[in-house]
């Protein structure tokens, strides 16, 4: 069928160019004429490639746009995905920060009496433990408010309450939260504080967070019977705090 239609169309010379693609061959086109291969002139032969190359370009044109339209999609998706996920990470926290609350702050009210003697008398180093429980308790209670505050979290900012303190008072709260740990894993635990600190403009509770998850990894990986050393100093006109500790470190 093909050889009388040619035959019928007085077609003479077929030519079969490649339809590039990066470098590929990813399909030809077909040129048929009515005369001799010998009579096709060059231009004719760079007019037929020329227009096979503009072919290239446009099928990969074609199959970029193709592609982009793919990956719009899978973006699309993804980022509904993604939102999905963080209304239901909005829900989990603010659903976990209320169930928190609750029971903490009964916690700090039974501490609250019993430290203030409502259930009877107690001794002075019963009073000092239930000071840092009732203290420790708050700041929990502070953490888990800010928790709550989703759009904080959403917008990536933390609100400061900075005031005027005394460094060394918090370093002596740090360790006397740490000091049933030290007793436990049989810890030499030191603090070691420039007695002639200035006073410190700081956040208390943000700092007081920091320095617990310094020192509490601390005592997590270093071995019973080990040191860990809480120092505080001015250099260069700033507050220098360092945890030094005798477990395995950290790698490179």
């Amino acid at each position: 069928d093909a050889r009388t239609n040619q035959t019928a169309a007085g077609i003479k010379t077929s030519m079969v160019f490649p339809v590039i693609l990066r470098g590929k061959a990813v399909g030809t086109l077909i040129f048929s004429m009515v005369k001799n291969y010998t009579d096709v002139t060059p231009a004719e032969f760079d007019l037929i490639n020329g227009f096979t190359e503009i072919v290239g370009i446009a099928v990969q044109n074609a199959k970029l746009y193709t592609e982009l339209e793919n990956t719009t999609k899978q973006l699309d998706s993804a980022n509904k995905r993604l939102l999905e996920i963080d209304k239901l990470k909005d829900e989990f926290v603010s659903l976990a920060s209320h169930e928190l609350r609750t029971p903490m702050t009964a916690v700090k009210s039974y501490v609250w009496m019993i430290r203030n003697e409502k259930a009877g008398t107690i001794t002075d180093t019963t009073k000092k433990y239930l000071d840092i429980v009732y203290a420790s308790t708050e700041r929990l209670i502070h953490m888990v408010n800010d928790m709550l505050d989703i759009s904080r979290i959403e917008s990536g900012r933390m609100q400061i309450h900075p005031e005027t303190l005394n460094f060394t008072d918090l370093a002596e709260l740090i360790k006397n939260e740490f000091s049933a740990k030290a007793k436990e894993k049989n810890m030499d635990w030191q603090i070691q504080v420039d007695p002639n600190l200035p006073q410190i403009y700081l956040d208390k509770d943000k700092i007081m967070e920091v320095l617990e998850n310094l020192v509490g990894n601390a005592f997590k990986f270093t071995p019973a019977n080990g040191h860990v050393t809480l120092s505080a100093s001015i250099s260069a006109d700033q507050l220098k705090v360092a945890i030094t500790d005798t477990g395995r470190g950290i790698a490179p």
